[in-house]
C-alpha cells in the first residue's frame, strides 16, 4: 500500500496520480468549447451579426448591440474564475505554513491574471504598438514564455494536470499562428483565431479546477492526518 509522500508543493500519491493522467479526461472541456463556439455560430446566422462582432473585443468593434464581444467577454470571465480558483487554493495552503513562493496555485494565477487583463484590455497591442513600438506578437511570446517558465518550475506539483495545460498552450499558439499567417480579415480565419483561443481557455479553466481541487484534498488528508498524530500522543 502506498503511503502519501510530504513534498513542500503537495502531496504526492504516485499510483493514484498517474492513474488519472488519461487523454478522455481532455473530453469535457473540448465539448464545452466546441459547444459554446457551435451557440455563436448559430446566434450569428439567427441575428445576422457577423461573428467577428460577437468574438472580438467589445470596445475595439463598430458594431454596437448587446451582443457585442460575448465570446471576448465569455472569455474573460471564464479566465477571472480560473484565477479566483487557483488564488483560493494558494491561500488555503497558506494556511498549513506554505508560502506564496513555493505555492503552484500563487503563481499560475498571476499567469492567468496576466491573461485575462491582455485579453480585457488588449495589451499586447497597445504595450507593443503604441508604447514600445514593437509588434505585438513580441508581447505574446514573452506571455506565453512566462507561463511555460512557471509550468516547468512547478512541473512536480502539477504533475498530471499537465494533461490540461498542454493544450491550453497548444490552442492558445494556434490562436497567435493564425492570426499571423492571416493576409485578409476574413470570416474563417477569425472562426479559427477565436475558436482556438477560446478552447485553450476552456482547458486552462478545467486545469486550474484540478489542481484546486487536487489540492484541497491534499490539505484535508494532511490536517487529518496532523489530527491523528496530536491524538495518538501519550498524555
Amino acid at each position: 500500500m502506498d503511503k502519501p509522500i510530504l513534498h513542500s508543493k503537495l502531496i504526492i500519491r504516485r499510483r493514484v496520480e498517474v492513474a488519472k493522467f488519461r487523454p478522455e479526461r481532455l473530453k469535457q472541456p473540448m465539448i464545452i468549447g466546441l459547444i459554446v463556439i457551435l451557440l455563436t455560430i448559430m446566434i450569428s446566422r439567427e441575428t445576422g451579426l457577423s461573428f467577428s462582432t460577437l468574438s472580438e473585443d467589445a470596445g475595439m468593434s463598430d458594431t454596437k448591440t448587446w451582443l457585442t464581444g460575448a465570446l471576448s467577454t465569455l472569455g474573460i470571465i471564464l479566465l477571472a474564475i480560473a484565477a479566483g480558483i487557483m488564488l483560493f487554493t494558494a491561500g488555503f495552503r497558506k494556511q498549513l505554513g506554505i508560502s506564496k513562493r513555493s505555492s503552484a496555485g500563487f503563481w499560475l494565477s498571476i499567469c492567468t491574471i496576466v491573461l485575462m487583463l491582455d485579453d480585457a484590455f488588449q495589451l499586447h497591442e497597445t504595450l507593443a504598438g503604441e508604447l514600445f513600438g514593437m509588434s505585438d506578437w513580441i508581447i505574446q511570446m514573452a506571455i506565453g514564455l512566462m507561463i511555460i517558465l512557471v509550468l516547468c518550475l512547478f512541473r512536480s506539483a502539477i504533475q498530471s494536470s499537465f494533461i490540461f495545460a498542454l493544450p491550453a498552450i497548444s490552442f492558445w499558439a494556434g490562436s497567435v499562428l493564425f492570426d499571423l499567417v492571416s493576409a485578409e480579415f476574413s470570416w474563417s480565419s477569425v472562426l479559427m483565431e477565436d475558436s482556438f483561443k477560446l478552447l485553450g481557455i476552456c482547458c486552462w479553466l478545467q486545469f486550474s479546477i484540478d489542481i484546486g481541487n487536487r489540492s484541497l484534498r491534499d490539505i484535508i488528508d494532511t490536517t487529518s492526518s496532523r489530527q491523528r498524530d496530536t491524538t495518538r500522543k501519550p498524555l
